[in-house]
């Protein structure tokens, strides 16, 4: 434990250090005034960062929604669209006209962009939503470095755009980080940030609870912890009998809670937690996915026998059953 607590500190020690807010604006640049905010979502072609910008980009306030989309072969925009489709996400073409894809790497300096680009976000952007994380549930901490040296970046641009006298209220807000200790140093690392220029810009850290699919598609994210169990138990033919409750909340209603507090003139430097007080049994679940899937009342099993079967299962086929969720399923 005290080992695994100096590494901890040693990574806040290190994406801490080194960061000055900056003086000025990077370069010789005009503020632009807009007849709404600007809004750059990172992540916007993941689960909820899709619905986080679709719900920017219906909202009167809101003028342009930046989506700065990693580097591929595939068109931005198109890979974009993919992803509204994918999640039953439809926008009008007022909304749609908002959307402004770029290519870039947000774990470059100015994030990978042409400084004439940069100094567009500059004059341009209000408002960072940070929402880029990888899920895993398998990831050891170092695994992070990656995500750790992300989240300094858009930090640097709000730190930036907030060098304008004019624009008063900036808010940072990082999405779900997935593990607790991860999470926990991207905070330390705002905090600092925040600290040492507490005029530079406001921020909020919103806590994210499991996301579920959308009240109007759906649509739940394949990748999380949820999915894998889903595909295993239908793949064995059997679920697990599990205790307790849960607290689920429609990716697109998520959405729209971070876009009002992100609009809101909440106080700065918030942290906040969403989660669905309505409290739901796991076994009432179980037996609403057992008739969805076809497994009988006899084929609920102990969650330990039902673990029991997908490492029998993985180790005579491993092909037709996720690795990730046997090991996944342990840390539960």
């Amino acid at each position: 434990m005290a080992n695994r607590q100096a590494m901890i500190d040693e990574i806040i020690a290190k994406y801490k250090a080194g960061f000055t807010p900056p003086e000025r604006p990077i370069g010789s640049v005009v503020h632009i005034e807009t007849p709404g905010r600007c809004v750059l979502v990172t992540g916007a072609t993941g689960s909820l960062g899709s619905h986080i910008a679709a719900d920017l980009a219906q909202r009167p306030e809101v003028s342009e929604v930046v989506c700065p989309n990693r580097l591929s072969s595939t068109d931005a925009s198109l890979r974009q669209q993919r992803s509204f489709e994918a999640r039953g996400i439809y926008l009008t073409p007022l909304s749609k006209a908002k959307l402004n894809i770029i290519q870039t790497d947000t774990s470059k300096p100015l994030l990978g962009l042409p400084l004439e680009t940069f100094r567009y976000l500059v004059e341009r952007v209000t408002h960072v939503v940070h929402s880029a994380w990888p899920m895993s549930f398998k990831r050891s901490l170092s695994g992070y470095e990656q995500q750790f040296k992300m989240f300094r970046n858009p930090i640097y641009l709000a730190s930036v755009v907030a060098n304008y006298p004019t624009r008063a209220y900036k808010t940072l807000v990082p999405e779900q980080l997935v593990t607790s200790e991860a999470k926990m140093i991207c905070e330390h690392i705002l905090h600092e940030t925040l600290y040492r220029g507490p005029d530079t810009f406001h921020a909020m850290a919103v806590r994210v609870a499991q996301v579920s699919g959308s009240t109007h598609s759906g649509h739940w994210n394949p990748t999380e912890y949820i999915a894998f169990l889903v595909k295993s138990s239908q793949t064995l033919g059997k679920l697990p009998d599990l205790d307790g409750t849960l607290s689920w909340y429609p990716a697109d209603e998520v959405a729209t809670t971070l876009g009002d507090l992100l609009m809101s003139s909440t106080a700065p430097n918030f942290i906040g937690h969403i989660e669905n007080p309505a409290r739901q049994s796991w076994r009432d679940t179980i037996e609403t996915l057992a008739s969805s899937l076809g497994i009988s009342s006899q084929d609920i099993v102990p969650f330990e026998e039902w673990l029991a079967h997908v490492d029998v299962r993985h180790n005579n086929d491993p092909q037709t059953l996720q690795k990730d969720t046997r090991d996944d399923a342990r840390r539960e």
